[in-house]
Formats: structure tokens, C-alpha cells, sequence
């Protein structure tokens, strides 16, 4: 018994032999490297279409002063300052592009208007600007859902000079490419509005501010 196990022990071992035995001689590595693409407001800004950045002027009309009735008014692009069939409305969006590679990072926008339409020492006293929004997207499937003062789709400035919050990306939000359009511009002018024979204005300020990665 003993020497038939031997004997099978050596036809193994023959038969290994025979098949041959593989080697492994060595690896290849594949890599590739990302580096940070920082965070960019109003990315396309200076581009082609004008309704992917935030608008430079909001062109409300030339009117004929009365001072009884109340008015209200619409940006538009042929500077009528009527909604029409909406084709000449004054769009745009509010973007970001945050490419940081931070995945606990977070921003914010805010936006306040800072002064009163004006004209000289002429004011449009209770004057109320108010843009309408549309969807909010994002590319990535990140959403910023933090604290937002627009209210069923519409922000009123109805304070002057404070600061509103328009879009805000908790940690790890907004990732990618986020936008939000800005469907309308109106301005609504209270009945009993004094006012001159001038051209009246007011300025948005727009800000971004961009935490680093909570560690």
C-alpha cells in the first residue's frame, strides 16, 4: 500500500510537468489624475446665449408720466416694457459651476438692490422690482437646497439694500453645474408716484461666497 502511493505521488507530478506552469512577470498600472476646477459664478458670461447669464440691463420702457394710476412694467428686450407674447422678455439665469472636487464644500448667493429706482434727487417711492425663477437644475443630480428667499418662484425686492438669500449649497451640495433661470423682470409702480421727465435706475448686486472642505 505504501509503494502504490508513491507511485501515484510521481505520476502527479509528471503530469504537472507536462502541462507546464505560468508566470507571472509583471503589471501595468493605469492612472489618470484630476486636478481642481475651482468654482466659477455666471460661468457663461460673455457667451452667445444670453439667457444661460446673468442679464447687464433690465430695460423697463419710456412711458408718458402719469401720476394717478399704479403702473407695472416688464424688462424686455425691445425696451417697451410690455409683456407682448413673452418672445421679448428680458431672461437670463443665475449659475454656477463648482468644480472644486471638495466633495463637503458648500456656497451661497445673495442678492440686494441698492437703491431705489432714482433720478437725480427724484425717487419712485414704494417702487417694488421682482424676478420671476424657473427650474433649478443641476448636472449632477446635487441640488443646492439651503436657505432661499424666493417664495413660490418669485423674489420681491421689497426692502431696499438688504441682502436676499437667492440660492444656497449645503455641504456637499450643488456640485457640478447648477442654474437657475430668471424668467421675468417687473417693476411695480404704486398709484400717486410723482415723478420727472429723467431716465430712473437701480443697481443688483450679486455675491457669491464659497466655504472650503469641512474636514
Amino acid at each position: 500500500m505504501s509503494s502504490k502511493k508513491t507511485i501515484i505521488g510521481a505520476l502527479g507530478v509528471l503530469t504537472a510537468l507536462s502541462i507546464g506552469a505560468t508566470v507571472q512577470a509583471d503589471d501595468t498600472t493605469g492612472v489618470v489624475e484630476y486636478t481642481s476646477g475651482g468654482i466659477v459664478f455666471d460661468p457663461d458670461k460673455g457667451g452667445s446665449d444670453p439667457n444661460t447669464q446673468l442679464p447687464t440691463n433690465l430695460d423697463f420702457g419710456a412711458h408718458e408720466i402719469q401720476t394717478e394710476n399704479a403702473e407695472t412694467w416688464v424688462a424686455t428686450m425691445d425696451g417697451t416694457g410690455l409683456p407682448g407674447d413673452g418672445s421679448t422678455l428680458q431672461r437670463g439665469a443665475v449659475a454656477v459651476s463648482d468644480n472644486r472636487g471638495q466633495g463637503n464644500s458648500s456656497w451661497a448667493i445673495k442678492v440686494r438692490q441698492a437703491t431705489q429706482f432714482t433720478a437725480g434727487d427724484s425717487t419712485l417711492d414704494g417702487a417694488v422690482l421682482t424676478v420671476d425663477t424657473g427650474t433649478l437644475t443641476n448636472n449632477l443630480s446635487s441640488p443646492p437646497t439651503g436657505t432661499s428667499d424666493i417664495a413660490n418662484g418669485e423674489l420681491d425686492f421689497a426692502a431696499i439694500n438688504n441682502e436676499y438669500a437667492f440660492l444656497t449649497a449645503n455641504a456637499g451640495e450643488g456640485i457640478g453645474e447648477t442654474s437657475m433661470p430668471l424668467e421675468q423682470f417687473t417693476l411695480s409702480i404704486p398709484a400717486n408716484t410723482e415723478k420727472q421727465s429723467a431716465t430712473y435706475q437701480t443697481t443688483l448686486v450679486w455675491t457669491i461666497s464659497s466655504a472650503p472642505t469641512t474636514p
